[in-house]
């Protein structure tokens, strides 16, 4: 997770002694970095960001600036506006406006860098050496935020050598970083429901429990205390739940908080007794992790609200300090009225209605959906509500850079004023609430507004409208106090959360103005539906797909992945905007669960940090140690019917994660599928605001465009082409095609490869092209494509071949094919019996693994003789299915793209399809015990001469290959019941068709309503199993590994039919049990 996009570092000319430049940061045109430093710096940033979530702000900055700057000393100093005070977290310490060379770059705005810092004209020894040695180099920097506010300064400073030009460009990179990522880093807003729970006027005790339990609630705290300082006598009191009377407490023995209260500073600390000043007999839960905030009220009196321990989760962070700081008002203006309740009619209960009446109001703003009849509801209720005697509502159009403006009464029609005018203007571009009791003192007013209505302003208020982007979209001002009196700060805490519903109540409305302009985005897509019908490249038609989706939602980027479903991977095929900053991680996710995804900023951030840790995880499993590993800190789904919800819970391209990520950055990923529903692609649009549901709808549509074009381009690629020219240009190079060697392509791991000669192998793992490779590798293994001259292309061409002959059914299919030539090649390694067998023998072997069960239908002998299929008829008392099996393979090889015999001569020709023919019908279960009989019959007599009988000798192959067949039997038990679940599966198919054709069934277990299924494996390894793998370890005794596997599967069996039949009997006694207990009620009752 990288947070590019601010610009970079480049090194300057000559060496500066001290430097002032614009707080605002390097812009990005100014900025071209120094590779190696750019790198160290964004990654610095991107741990920052992750290291944020679960730690404090100043401990994080500082230390990462530390760590990039090479510095020993970094002091970040909170800016408390009201209190005209700098505070350090750090050093617990607060120094004044107007002091120091802090205050200095904070009056000036601008970066300061000195070689001493006590040279500097603005130096002040006692604000100044704090925490830094006077004769240090220092740099100072202030940090704003968007709208260019001073929130924070930090000071840099070390022994030697002085800052150099190219560590105060690393500065001005910080410092644009941090403006950008402000409102995450330093400002956010509390919950609405949870401020009206902290309000409430009854006795002291029963408020401090409401308020313990609300707070507690919501932080996830364990416990919660409240004190106050009244600073005119210093006494401390702490108010406890079960005391309507608050405790006087000592200041020497305050601790903490006493500390906090008196010096006015946050205190966040993972652990209480790691303060300075803790006091083991005062400051409760030591071992526990604390915030305390101070909250100063008009008249001087200090309130401290305390929150102790964490459920699940360790400490505080620098959100819940601004949380806690928003809330503190509520909680006290609570605490201090039941401390003093008013002898008229409280305050408090007026303030408690109005809070209840936002509730209401944002109940009434949600249904109005005409933005026409929004906005003068808007400004009835904003009036009603803060009891002013008119409302004016600002609407910020952003392109012709101007305000709209409404009016309650006044004006027929709204005037458009600049954006830049006015105490509106300043509020809109500023976002900073404005609250004046005489409207014609202050210069900013504009009274042109007065003058055109005849309306004469007095009091005003003036805040910002944010819409679900983060964005200033209007501003309400408040005009006239009906009191006289001017507006309050209670006014100006009610007027936030209300404008929260009139920013999404105006968004909804927009919305819903944008849904009666279908017909336009219509035209869009009839546009779209000519390009597609126009015979154009897909890469122009994909094109103009992305272009008209991004401009429809105005995205950033618009990107169409392509997924390769035999490689399993996805690649980037067409981009139109921006660069993709986190290459195929959400498309790898979109393709792997199926559905529309919407991952917000906080889901990126989570998933590109977790795959920072994934990566150092991989590195250190394959390398030594290393110095330290990254650490890791709800994912939206929707589904095709614009549903939106949240999660709970990578790809080759992973490297340009290491990129700028916006706070407000969203990205939608939709899955492009085919008629089949088999995945081709993904469309991805990155937005930096949210998507929403109504966007969504008109994305579906293109993505539906999309998922055409790319179809309609296979299909014809196919049909000009042919499938496998297609794939063997794909996976072979021209190079490759007359070679031997495993293509490039599917060349494996060795310790992979060694996988493939052992009994563990899971066949389905290996869906695909991996079958593919699966198969080059085992017969690379053996030498015999080289041997027997069969180039990469014309194997390739014959697999092909083979396997699209193989049908689509359950069991019997090309999977089956691929398990079955594995294990024949394990049994052939285990029993050393790969250095007996010829090269060719091996070759015909292996070849009619590939084949025995080509183009099986998924039925029985038995079946296609008494249902008289055609296969049936034809090859009526004979093995139906394996003689069909032979003609499918003498078909493909005949051809001359697909003879892998080409090489043999007439001789070696027939031998060779006689053995295959041989093997391939001996595994007809027909034929299972005539073949075992014969075979102990020989050995039993002592006449089994495999070495000399060559007849013997083609029936131990006989017995590898029919081995290989029923091959699930001997595989680890968890692999042996999912094949049997698999096959189960194709006997039920054959039952069903058995039953609509008013057949008896051929099997039991054919019967899906009534198979036992342990009982059934009992009688198949116990009858057909166990005697074939018995008779095998007679012919080759280091084979008997696969009868121990088998006698322990059938173990498993035989418990889990005990434990059915002894659950059944349970069953059966207690309901006979039930039974008489109601045959005795019965005759009782007579």
């Amino acid at each position: 997770m990288t947070f590019r996009g601010v610009g970079a570092l480049k090194p300057l000319g000559a060496k500066m002694k001290s430097v002032e430049t614009s707080s605002k940061g390097t812009s990005p045109q100014e900025l071209s970095p120094a590779p190696q430093k750019q790198v160290s710096c964004e990654e610095n940033f991107d741990q920052m960001m992750i290291d944020i979530q679960t730690m404090p702000v100043n401990q994080v900055i500082e230390s990462a600036l530390a760590k990039i700057m090479n510095v020993s000393n970094v002091v970040l100093w909170l800016v408390y506006e009201n209190e005209k005070r700098f505070y350090s977290p750090t050093l617990s310490k607060s120094i004044p406006f107007e002091k120091s060379l802090v205050g200095y770059c904070y009056q000036m705005h601008l970066i300061q860098v000195t070689e001493n810092q006590s040279s500097h004209s603005a130096y002040d020894e006692e604000f100044d050496s704090v925490g830094i040695p006077a004769t240090n180099p220092v740099i100072i920097f202030p940090v704003t935020n968007r709208a260019d506010k001073i929130i924070a300064i930090i000071e840099l400073s070390r022994k030697e050598p002085i800052f150099t030009e190219q560590e105060q460009q690393i500065v001005s990179y910080y410092q644009s970083k941090f403006r950008i990522y402000s409102r995450y880093l330093f400002e956010k807003m509390p919950s609405l429901s949870t401020a009206k729970d902290l309000v409430g006027i009854d006795y002291l005790s029963k408020v401090v429990t409401k308020l313990e339990s609300a707070l507690c609630h919501f932080f996830n705290a364990n416990y919660a205390d409240f004190y106050l300082m009244k600073t005119k006598d210093k006494v401390f009191l702490h108010f406890e739940k079960n005391n309507d009377n608050p405790t006087i407490i000592n200041e020497e023995n305050l601790g903490v908080i006493g500390y906090a209260l008196t010096e006015n500073y946050i205190v966040n600390e993972p652990q209480l007794k790691a303060h300075k000043r803790y006091n083991e007999n005062v400051d409760n839960y030591g071992d526990q992790s604390a915030l305390i905030v101070p909250y100063v009220q008009e008249d001087g009196k200090v309130w401290g609200i305390a929150l102790h321990g964490r459920v699940k989760t360790n400490g505080y962070t620098k959100l819940d300090e601004n949380l806690l700081l928003s809330l503190a008002p509520f909680a006290v203006k609570s605490l201090s009225t039941s401390l003093h309740p008013p002898p008229d009619l409280p305050q408090l209960d007026d303030f408690e209605k109005r809070l209840a009446a936002l509730l209401e109001i944002a109940q009434a703003l949600s249904g109005v959906l005409d933005i026409e009849t929004l906005i003068p509801t808007i400004m009835e209720r904003a009036c009603n509500l803060l009891h002013a005697e008119r409302c004016s509502l600002f609407l910020v159009d952003k392109g012709k850079q101007s305000l709209v403006t409404h009016f309650q009464s006044g004006l027929d029609k709204a005037l458009t004023i600049p954006l830049t005018r006015g105490i509106v203007g300043h509020t809109a571009i500023t976002g900073n609430v404005v609250n004046i009791k005489d409207a014609y003192s202050d210069t900013r007013f504009d009274r042109t507004i007065d003058q055109t209505t005849g309306f004469r302003t007095v009091s005003l208020l003036t805040v910002p409208i944010y819409n679900n982007r983060g964005e200033i979209t209007g501003v309400t001002e408040m005009i006239n106090k009906l009191d006289g009196e001017g507006f309050t700060e209670d006014d100006v805490r009610m007027m936030h959360p209300f404008n929260v519903f009139c920013g999404t109540s105006l968004d909804n409305a927009k919305l819903y103005k944008a849904s009666i302009d279908l017909t336009k985005q219509l035209r869009t897509l009839t546009k779209m539906s000519a390009v597609l019908g126009q015979g154009t490249q897909l890469t122009g038609v994909v094109e103009e797909i992305l272009e008209n989706a991004r401009s429809i939602v105005s995205a950033s980027r618009a990107t169409l992945f392509i997924y390769d479903s035999n490689e399993r991977i996805t690649k980037q095929f067409a981009n139109i905007g921006n660069e993709i900053k986190y290459g195929t991680m959400f498309a790898d996710i979109v393709v792997n669960e199926r559905e529309t995804k919407i991952f917000s900023s906080m889901d990126i951030a989570r998933l590109t940090s977790k795959n920072v840790l994934e990566s150092a995880i991989e590195k250190l499993m394959s390398e030594p140690p290393p110095a330290e590993i990254f650490s890791s800190s709800n994912l939206s789904t929707r589904s095709s019917k614009s549903n939106l919800s949240f999660l709970s819970s990578s790809s080759d391209n992973n490297n340009s994660v290491a990129q700028q990520q916006n706070v407000n950055e969203s990205i939608c990923s939709i899955p492009l599928m085919d008629s089949s529903g088999i995945i081709l692609g993904v469309m991805e649009l990155e937005c930096n605001w949210k998507i929403i549901n109504e966007d969504m709808d008109i994305l579906d549509c293109f993505a539906v465009f999309a998922s055409v074009a790319i179809e309609r381009a296979n299909l014809k690629d196919i049909a000009e082409h042919g499938q496998v020219e297609i794939d063997l240009k794909h996976w072979l190079t021209e190079s490759e095609r007359d070679g031997y060697s495993v293509p490039q392509s599917f060349q494996l791991p060795q310790e992979v490869i060694d996988g493939f000669f052992t009994v563990n192998f899971d066949a389905p793992m290996w869906d695909g092209i991996g079958h593919f490779k699966v198969i080059f590798n085992i017969f690379h293994h053996f030498g015999v494509l080289q041997i027997f001259k069969v180039t990469n292309e014309k194997f390739f061409r014959f697999l092909t071949a083979l396997r699209d002959k193989y049908k689509k059914v359950p069991y019997h299919n090309w999977r089956h094919a691929v398990d079955v030539t594995q294990f024949v090649t394990y049994e052939l390694i285990t029993s050393g019996y790969d250095k007996i067998l010829s090269s060719f023998e091996l070759y015909g072997l292996l070849v009619a693994c590939l084949c025995h069960d080509a183009n099986h239908d998924g039925f029985t002998n038995v079946y296609n003789v008494k249902a008289e299929t055609p296969l049936g008829i034809l090859f009526k008392n004979q093995s139906v299915m394996e003689t069909h099996h032979c003609a499918i393979a003498i078909d493909i090889i005949s051809k001359e793209e697909t003879n892998i015999f080409a090489s043999l001569n007439p001789a070696e020709y027939k031998k060779m399809w006689s053995l295959i023919i041989n093997l391939i019908l001996i595994t007809d279960m027909a034929k299972h015990f005539t073949f075992l009989k014969e075979f102990n019959g020989l050995f039993d007599a002592g006449e089994w001469k495999p070495k000399e009988n060559p007849q013997h000798f083609l029936m131990l192959m006989q017995m590898l290959l029919k081995c290989g067949d029923i091959s699930n039997v001997s595989r680890p038990f968890e692999l042996a019941d999912k094949w049997c679940d698999v096959l189960c599966e194709e006997f039920f198919r054959q039952g069903d068709l058995e039953q609509a054709q008013g057949m008896n069934y051929t099997s039991d277990l054919n019967d899906r309503a009534h198979l036992d299924k342990p009982k059934s494996q009992i009688g198949f390894y116990t009858f057909v199993c166990l005697p074939l793998y018995q008779a095998t370890a007679k012919a080759i005794p280091k084979l008997q590994v696969n009868v121990d596997q088998v006698n322990s599967n059938l173990a498993i069996w035989k418990k889990a039919q005990e434990d059915k039949k002894k659950a059944e009997e349970e069953e059966e006694a207690r309901k006979k049990a039930a039974a008489e207990e109601n045959k005795s009620q019965e005759e009782e009752k007579k």
